[in-house]
């Protein structure tokens, strides 16, 4: 099942919608995402939609109506601190002949511009950018957690280790102790922190050499690897 992709659409000419709907739906479908469209022909539901719906790009038209511009939108979505993106356009030359338009827009973030109404080819290329972000997220998120473990896992070792518990009773030393979900890793640092002070051993170079050489032992290489690409 394709999940959805949603994109909400300020403009009061709904032909310019449709006109370029198939060919976004399409683009869509093969990066595997199926297009949930909300249409504003007037500007007066862009904030329910954006209270209310999980939007993953904006497009606005400059003019909307008499009393809504596209940058009543900007401002709406920057005032909230919303992180959405936005693809801005309009028809009007002279809204971009002396750059003024460029530099308030500028202090926003994630908005691109597009001059006239003919947007596909520049909204493809921000819904790829988009989804190339998602992905990214999604990677890091993943090697973070890995990693976490792992580090966790050779920290339980350690400890094992350490306070040479015997051998027939690893099991229910990292049982009830280290895996147990009810101490998690801020608590086995205080339950450890408590034990070493108990007997006098907390600063003990050798432990804490040992204890320092745990980061060491995890390769974080793919992270830096990823945000460099991300980049």
């Amino acid at each position: 099942m394709m999940q959805n992709f949603t994109i909400l659409w300020i403009e009061d000419k709904e032909i310019v919608i449709t006109s370029q709907v198939p060919d976004i739906k399409r683009f869509l479908e093969k990066e595997g995402f199926q297009l949930n469209l909300l249409i504003d022909n007037e500007g007066e539901r862009f904030k329910e939609y954006l209270n209310n719906e999980p939007i993953d790009i904006i497009v606005t038209d400059y003019n909307i109506s008499e009393t809504v511009k596209g940058i009543d939108v900007v401002d709406y979505v920057r005032e909230k601190k919303m992180l959405n993106d936005i693809l801005f356009y309009s028809v009007h030359d002279d809204l971009f002949e002396d750059g003024a338009i460029y530099t308030k827009l500028g202090h926003y973030g994630l908005v691109e511009v597009c001059e006239g109404k003919e947007v596909t080819e520049p909204l493809k290329n921000l819904i790829k950018k988009n989804i190339i972000r998602c992905q990214d997220i999604v990677f890091l998120r993943g090697f973070v957690i890995s990693r976490s473990i792992e580090l966790e896992l050779k920290l339980n070792e350690f400890l094992a280790r350490y306070f040479k518990i015997p051998e027939k009773q690893l099991e229910e030393f990292h049982n009830t102790i280290l895996e147990s979900s009810y101490v998690p890793m801020a608590g086995k640092k205080k339950w450890l922190s408590q034990i070493l002070e108990k007997n006098g051993i907390k600063k003990e170079p050798e432990f804490e050499g040992l204890l320092n050489k745990l980061p060491e032992q995890i390769d974080f290489s793919p992270l830096h690897s990823s945000i460099v690409h991300s980049q």
